[in-house]
């Protein structure tokens, strides 16, 4: 005879039990996000590339403030690089302002980037200013 909990089999109360102790156990996917800026401005049709020590790269564009986010990222030691697209016009009727001053080129290759961050399982913040 077969133990049950209101007509169905007690088995399904324990694959219950174990389907919920693994959902608690926090969500350890990894993601990256943060602020890039140069000398304190957001970079016009930026991206930001985080390449691991494989050579295989995640990337994701910056938000016109600079932000990005990428999930899922991987995890370990990671160079980073950051490049400007093309300036975008200026809208219908706004005055042109100065041309921005171009990121220094060390910034957008990843045998010269000297900006370097170790991912982790979870949530990492990378941020930073270009001088």
């Amino acid at each position: 005879m077969r133990q049950t909990v209101r007509g169905r089999p007690l088995r399904w109360v324990g694959v219950v039990v174990v389907a919920a102790a693994v959902g608690c156990g926090g969500d350890s996917t990894p993601e990256v996000s943060g602020k890039i800026t140069f000398r304190g401005n957001p970079i016009p049709l930026g991206s930001v590339m985080f390449v691991g020590s494989d050579g295989n790269a995640i990337d994701a564009h910056l938000g016109d403030d600079g932000r990005y986010s990428i999930r899922p990222a991987r995890v370990g030691p990671m160079k980073v690089v950051v490049t400007a697209g093309p300036t975008p016009p200026p809208k219908a009727g706004a005055k042109p302002g100065p041309a921005p001053a171009a990121l220094p080129a060390k910034y957008g290759k990843r045998e010269t980037t000297d900006l370097t961050v170790e991912l982790k399982p979870g949530s990492n913040e990378f941020s930073y200013d270009i001088p």
